[in-house]
């Protein structure tokens, strides 16, 4: 029986390490071929949210003042989980990962992100649903 999964969350670094000579985005788009959406992550660049049948979307980042980036990959992909499981959207899932993301790199103290205000997640969520376009393909 085949693993249902909505959604892979590769690292640009990792696309082009496992591609090796060749193209980065032709990997992402096989992945994108055994699931619904990949959501490539660019770091402070955001990401890439590539689905089946539509054009890829760039989705941005909240701007903060970074202290420490350790550690936003991983609160990306938990912020991506939880909004595939409250939306079942890549591309606002995606923004819920952006809005995680953006707590854990403007706190020294991984434990600070505990304090957030939910009226300010709804903020910084509204933030990056506004950054939001689609690309066209090259």
């Amino acid at each position: 029986m085949r693993a249902r999964v909505a959604a892979l969350a590769p690292g640009i670094h990792d696309l082009v390490r496992q591609a090796g000579e060749g193209d980065p985005w032709e990997l992402a788009g096989r992945l994108g071929a055994e699931c619904p959406a990949v959501v490539v992550r660019q770091g402070a660049a955001g990401c890439l949210v590539l689905r089946r049948g539509a054009l890829p979307v760039r989705v941005g980042t909240v701007p903060v003042r970074a202290s420490d980036p350790r550690g936003a990959g991983d609160a990306f992909c938990g912020g991506l989980c939880v909004g595939l499981a409250a939306t079942g959207d890549p591309v606002r899932a995606a923004a819920y990962g952006a809005v995680a993301a953006s707590y854990v790199i403007e706190r020294s103290d991984p434990l600070d992100v505990l304090d957030a205000y939910r009226g300010e997640a709804r903020r910084r969520l509204a933030h990056v649903l506004e950054t939001v376009v689609e690309v066209s393909p090259a």
